[in-house]
């Protein structure tokens, strides 16, 4: 097992593993299902050096981007984050496995990784939303120690913009 920053290199397989979770989310949840996220998205988080990937014998099988910073999202909360948003946290945001490698406990290790990375970066904080029909996410959530904080309204225009929202405070 290896996760790395992924170079434009990986686009293609990348904007793959999005596919096959918005096929996954389809039948479970409403959650990317209008488009988002697009394969303009994954570049734009490889060009910010935000992009991972989760590798097993150099096969790519999982991605997750880590944003660092303030995100605008998360300013208005009904609800309470431990730690007000600020630019001392990182956001979970895109993670998805390949078709044919769930509940293999890949998930759970990117989210491992995502508070490992956050607190050699010295944040505060690790952040992360979900639609309120994902049940996975939220299960991966709260069994890697985040707690439920409550609702935030993506500033992206959504038929349901509105996200349950988890924190792990550092």
């Amino acid at each position: 097992m290896d996760i790395r920053l992924l170079s434009l290199d990986y686009l293609d397989e990348a904007y793959s593993v999005i596919l096959d979770a918005k096929k996954l989310l389809s039948k479970l949840s409403l959650q990317w299902q209008q488009g988002y996220p697009y394969k303009e998205t994954i570049k734009k988080d490889i060009l910010d050096n935000n992009l991972f990937g989760y590798f097993e014998d150099e096969k790519l099988l999982g991605i997750v981007a880590l944003v660092k910073g303030f995100n605008p999202d998360y300013e208005t909360i009904e609800g309470s984050w431990g730690i007000p948003t600020n630019d001392n946290d990182l956001t979970v945001h895109r993670i998805a496995v390949k078709e044919g490698y769930h509940n293999k406990g890949i998930g759970y290790k990117m989210m491992e990784y995502a508070v490992k990375y956050a607190k050699e970066n010295h944040l505060t904080s690790v952040k992360a939303d979900t639609h309120r029909t994902n049940i996975a996410m939220q299960k991966l959530c709260l069994n890697t120690g985040f707690k439920y904080c409550g609702i935030i309204y993506l500033v992206r225009p959504e038929q349901d913009n509105s996200r349950l929202a988890y924190e792990l405070v550092l």
